[in-house]
């Protein structure tokens, strides 16, 4: 047997990315276990998977985890992604925004620009 045979061993982390995707983030989400959420996500992340759906999830478990002041940025990239292509979604985006840090001056204009109500 050749070395080649041993290749798998340098893509244990890609195995391990897959197989700890089985778990549904989602379901991670309404367990409450956002530790693992982020965990999931952020390998996500890494693997090249830069979608506005992964990135709410992520702001999601990091509010969820109490690190609301992480999420915002996230949310708020989110949101400028989507302003033009989808502004219901981006307005969803700011609204989540709002709900960790109400009040915010920024999130009313973005909103108000979307031609929603804060």
């Amino acid at each position: 047997m050749g070395l080649a045979a041993f290749d798998w061993l340098k893509r244990t982390p890609e195995v391990r990315v897959r197989a700890r995707s089985e778990e549904s983030v989602s379901d991670l989400l309404a367990r409450r276990k956002y530790a693992r959420a982020i965990e999931l996500l952020r390998a996500q992340f890494q693997a090249g998977n830069r979608s506005p759906e992964l990135r709410l999830q992520y702001a999601d478990a990091l509010v969820g985890a109490g690190r609301s002041e992480e999420a915002v940025p996230v949310l708020m990239g989110v949101a400028d992604e989507l302003a033009t292509a989808a502004p219901a979604r981006a307005a969803e985006a700011l609204r989540r925004i709002e709900r960790v840090e109400p009040g915010r001056e920024d999130v009313a204009m973005r909103l108000a620009s979307l031609g929603q109500c804060p």
